[in-house]
């Protein structure tokens, strides 16, 4: 409202909220050992939740995608998720990217960064 923020919506995580992702009226949280929650916000006062996935050992990041969701899940490298309700949830797991802690989607490209070296990982993905 004017120059101030105004709170339209809250939700309760109920874990430790690492990181959040939005792609048009999705939102994507990473929770750490709570894995990730994706969330359709069309009514902002009122989200529902459409995706809950702990598999991972640790949710240290989210990105999303029109039809994708990558989560970057430490040592276990970084797995790609089917966020359009598709039967199969798990579409791949990249295992060779080092320790995954950022993920980041821009257009048709992925970006993810290993802690334990200087490299940042850019890979083609289906949007």
């Amino acid at each position: 409202a004017g120059d101030s923020l105004e709170r339209v919506g809250q939700l309760s995580m109920g874990a430790t909220v690492r990181h959040v992702a939005v792609e048009g009226t999705r939102v994507a949280v990473a929770l750490g050992e709570s894995g990730v929650r994706l969330f359709d916000a069309r009514d902002p006062a009122a989200p529902v939740e459409q995706l809950h996935w702990n598999d991972a050992r640790f949710a240290y990041d989210v990105a999303l995608s029109p039809r994708r969701l990558f989560v970057a899940a430490g040592s276990e490298g970084l797995y790609v998720l089917d966020a359009s309700g598709g039967s199969r949830l798990v579409l791949g797991l990249a295992r060779d990217l080092g320790f995954v802690i950022r993920v980041a989607t821009v257009g048709a490209d992925t970006y993810a960064l290993d802690r334990t070296g200087p490299s940042l990982h850019r890979i083609a993905t289906q949007v």
